[in-house]
């Protein structure tokens, strides 16, 4: 019986980026009052492939 399927999403089955920095851009910008650069953002997720 198969309990669980996972699926790696991110990068994988969909190219989420560009959405994700968005996101991000929106969310610090509402709530710290300022935005991110790019490479604080890739800081907080890590090496890209």
């Amino acid at each position: 019986m198969i309990k669980a399927i996972i699926f790696d999403f991110n990068e994988t089955l969909a190219n989420t980026s560009l959405i994700c920095y968005n996101a991000f851009q929106h969310i610090f910008k509402k709530f710290n009052n300022k935005g991110l650069s790019s490479n604080d953002i890739k800081a907080m997720f890590g090496p890209l492939k």
